[in-house]
């Protein structure tokens, strides 16, 4: 790629930029959010055709003005943004536009789609790659874990020359992350040319063989990733270093807020028991399969279940309620936006359900509502009227935060929240975190991120096939403790 330029109306998003990756190489593609990668990628994905430059595959040009022109080149994208069918079952999503496997190139239109065969040639495709999936599964009942590993598998199945993989881990555990570093080195040996998107920087030192940073729309450095380190990518992504916030755990609230007494779902768990303190953040973490995603939809009141969660604090104890609960989903774009609707509305209907059902909306208690949330959050924009779907995810992910927050409810339920979002924007976000907890806010933080446990939270509740399984204390948490409880050894 070379010489890319791209403006959205007056504002230009990407500056001159120049990316090459050689046959058989993971090559990185680095930048905080709002940096341009990802209209980069929209690029090659044939999404913007009337970006200026020009692209090359193997020293031929080529022409990339649809998705059809860019598949039909090679090229195969796994965008950030999970986009499956979610009716449809995970061999289906994987075959979707491609089910008449083993029969003519060029089937009837009407012809008859073979399930089984889909089924099976899926069975074989998660093998191959050591993905643990059900191709039979429905994508809707799935977390977004397994979603995100469906929407990779249907990258794999295209045999694409060009792989691109847009922050392809930011959903997966750390048995997950080694299948898909697995897969990226046979696709490796086999001569693919792989893009890697991510924000996690010791991945790029663990697999990549180059990095290249963008900055405000500008290619700013190519480096060896071996000859680099995480701190130095950090510089070259924000130009400047990032300071992490600390948390002062002396002190720390031990009033019970919320209490979870023999909460059961009748199919992923059961029998979980659990206090958090007003001012206390408590992880919860598991692998799939482990019941952690369909105990939060429960809390949440997105499914139903048996048991007890109350709000004991402040008094008098009450049975939980939606409006205590200040609430991230870990799927920002199926969970988390109006992606039709502005930024200063997605955040406003936080406050929304503390509302009488008929009281009247002003405009201008929107805005003035957004426009404070927004310079606390530091998320860029040109105005809360904008759109929320031109920002970019880390962005959106602010302003998912911020509607959260903006009824100032005394519980917090967070997935993830760190998911695609560069590590300045992170580290805002822990701050938030952990002004909340100043506050007295009482969070539970659910993530696949054991160095994010570490570094946030107070405790950490462990869960294995549906069972509470460790309770561990911030002084005596440790990764490998954290991943043996998780496999329960």
């Amino acid at each position: 790629m070379t010489g890319i330029r791209k403006s959205f109306g007056p504002v230009p998003v990407l500056k001159n930029v120049d990316f090459a990756v050689n046959a058989g190489e993971i090559h990185a593609l680095l930048g905080a959010n709002g940096a341009g990668k990802s209209t980069l990628i929209k690029i090659l994905g044939g999404q913007y055709g009337d970006a200026e430059g020009t692209i090359a595959l193997d020293g031929r040009p080529i022409t990339l003005d649809s998705t059809h022109s860019s598949l039909r080149a090679g090229i195969g994208i796994v965008h950030q943004e999970v986009d499956l069918v979610p009716v449809l079952s995970v061999a289906e999503n994987i075959y979707l536009g491609r089910e008449q496997i083993g029969m003519a190139e060029r089937p009837p239109l009407l012809s008859r789609v073979r399930r089984r065969a889909v089924s099976g040639a899926a069975r074989d495709l998660l093998r191959q790659y050591h993905l643990g999936l059900d191709p039979d599964d429905i994508v809707s009942a799935l977390p977004a874990s397994a979603k995100q590993i469906a929407q990779i598998a249907r990258v794999l199945a295209l045999q694409s020359d060009v792989m691109v993989f847009d922050e392809p881990t930011a959903r997966l555990g750390k048995r997950d992350r080694e299948a898909l570093f697995t897969t990226f080195r046979l696709l490796q040996s086999a001569g693919k040319k792989i893009i890697f998107v991510t924000h996690y920087l010791d991945e790029v030192i663990q697999i990549a063989d180059r990095a290249s940073v963008m900055r405000d729309g500008q290619m700013v450095a190519t480096v060896q990733a071996s000859e680099t380190s995480p701190a130095e990518l950090s510089r070259l992504m924000v130009g400047a270093d990032v300071v992490k916030p600390r948390r002062s755990r002396s002190g720390i609230a031990t009033t019970p807020c919320l209490e979870v007494r023999d909460l059961a779902d009748g199919t992923s768990f059961s029998g979980v028991n659990f206090d958090i303190g007003a001012g206390e953040i408590v992880g919860l973490v598991g692998h799939l399969g482990s019941g952690r995603h369909e105990l939060t939809r429960c809390l949440v009141g997105s499914r139903t279940f048996s048991g007890r969660a109350d709000l004991v604090h402040p008094q008098p104890a009450k049975p939980l309620r939606r409006r205590d609960i200040g609430f991230v989903p870990e799927d920002r774009r199926a969970e988390g936006i109006f992606p039709d609707l502005s930024i200063g509305t997605n955040i406003y209907v936080g406050q929304m359900q503390s509302r009488p059902l008929r009281s009247l909306v002003r405009h201008r208690s929107v805005g003035r509502v957004a426009d404070r949330l927004i310079a606390a959050l530091q998320i860029k924009t040109s105005h809360h009227s904008q759109p929320i779907a031109e920002l970019s995810g880390g962005n959106q992910q602010k302003a998912v935060f911020g509607r959260a927050i903006v009824s100032q409810p005394p519980i917090f339920i967070v997935e993830s929240p760190t998911v695609g979002v560069d590590v300045k924007a992170g580290a805002e976000l822990h701050a938030q975190l952990f002004a909340l907890a100043s506050r007295g806010a009482a969070i539970l933080l659910a993530t696949d991120d054991l160095d994010e446990v570490l570094t946030v939270c107070d405790r950490v509740l462990v869960m294995f096939r549906g069972k509470i399984v460790d309770d561990l204390p911030a002084e005596t948490m440790t990764h490998h403790r954290l991943v043996g409880a998780m496999g329960a050894s």
